[in-house]
């Protein structure tokens, strides 16, 4: 199954000498921890399904999303970053 929008985190190797990590969820969801002082920063980066998406893509990707969370410590700084693609207004 090829992926509709991989997901990369590019990073340098000096990044990667101090502890930085990723770990891709799916084919929407990456999870990076970078150990930091005084806390350690976990990235969630995401690309959303579009609002018009049918209810099980969109279920999927929650799943993903409370998925990656796990890998992020309670202890940590937790960043969600991405395409958190929404429509705003009423429906047609």
């Amino acid at each position: 199954m090829t992926s509709p929008c991989p997901l990369l985190i590019v990073y340098s190797s000096l990044a990667s000498a101090h502890g930085l990590k990723s770990c891709p969820i799916r084919d929407r969801v990456v999870v990076a921890k970078l150990v930091a002082k005084p806390l350690n920063l976990g990235i969630i980066q995401v690309y959303a399904p579009i609002s018009d998406s049918e209810d099980v893509e969109v279920e999927k990707f929650n799943e993903e999303i409370e998925k990656a969370k796990d890998y992020v410590k309670s202890q940590d700084i937790m960043m969600v970053i991405g395409y958190l693609n929404a429509k705003l207004g009423m429906k047609e």
